[in-house]
């Protein structure tokens, strides 16, 4: 075997373990898109739950506000009285408070599906620059190798490496 055999083989050998961890890179990021989306949801479950818990710290103080007013024999549900504005004023006070709960669950699912989103095309793109990548160097370890023109045999001979390298990875 010769030494540019040799340095075509070993050259073969590189461009397989770089397009191999090209690989892996995108594996990665499609796994870090899924958990993103996946903390998205998570993130998104616990916003709602506290507009629950919003909504239900409302309707206690509500009802406390209309056990006051029967315990001080006050119509309660009489409009423009003062217990009347009290209760408009508490329910206004809750609906804020739930809106903003509900406002931040979109928010943070929005942003999720962004962020998950932009990791996929990176993966994609890693996976389409590795190709090129492992194409460049087994031509240029080719080329480098041999130091004269690329014959047909030749150049049979490194699209088959190539092919092999491809299958090996996948």
């Amino acid at each position: 075997m010769s030494g540019a055999e040799i340095y075509l083989i070993a050259s073969l050998v590189s461009a397989g373990a770089k397009y191999g961890k090209s690989k892996s890179d995108a594996k990665n990021l499609r796994s870090q898109a899924y958990q993103t989306e996946i903390k998205g949801r998570v993130d998104r479950a616990n916003y709602k739950q506290q507009g629950i818990e919003v909504l239900k710290e409302t309707s206690k103080v509500m009802s406390a506000n209309i056990a006051r007013a029967f315990s001080g024999n006050l119509d309660p549900f009489k409009s423009g009285e003062t217990p009347d504005i009290i209760q408009s004023y508490s329910l206004r006070a809750g609906m804020n408070d739930f809106s903003i709960a509900r406002d931040n669950a979109s928010i943070v699912m929005k942003q999720a599906e962004y962020q998950a989103e932009t990791l996929r095309a990176s993966a994609r793109d890693t996976m389409k620059f590795a190709k090129l990548e492992l194409i460049s160097n087994v031509a240029m370890a080719v080329a480098q190798g041999y130091d004269v023109p690329i014959s047909q045999g030749l150049a049979m001979q490194a699209r088959a490496g190539m092919k092999a390298m491809i299958r090996l990875s996948t």
